[in-house]
């Protein structure tokens, strides 16, 4: 199974905390929350070439979806994880 996880600012605690995470059995993708679930339905931005991009949802390209969100989703408070092997 492949995993991205997700994590968010705990400012209270001054650390990094575990949001949710999102898992792809070579079958389906599942989602720990639901806004990772809308995430699910939304296209990211992925590199096609030297100079081109294009949109990728993730029943496209499952894969290509899970290991290019970390590259997609990262914020001051919120990030993803590169995606491992479970």
């Amino acid at each position: 199974m492949l995993t991205v996880e997700f994590h968010r600012a705990n400012f209270k605690a001054v650390k990094w905390e575990k949001a949710g995470e999102i898992g792809w059995d070579g079958k389906r993708m599942t989602a720990s929350t639901e806004g990772l679930r809308r995430l699910l339905a939304e296209p990211i931005r992925v590199r096609d070439g030297k100079d081109k991009w294009r949109e990728l949802h993730a029943a496209e390209d499952p894969e290509l979806f899970m290991r290019s969100l970390w590259l997609y989703y990262s914020g001051s408070y919120t990030f993803a994880l590169p995606a491992k092997e479970s």
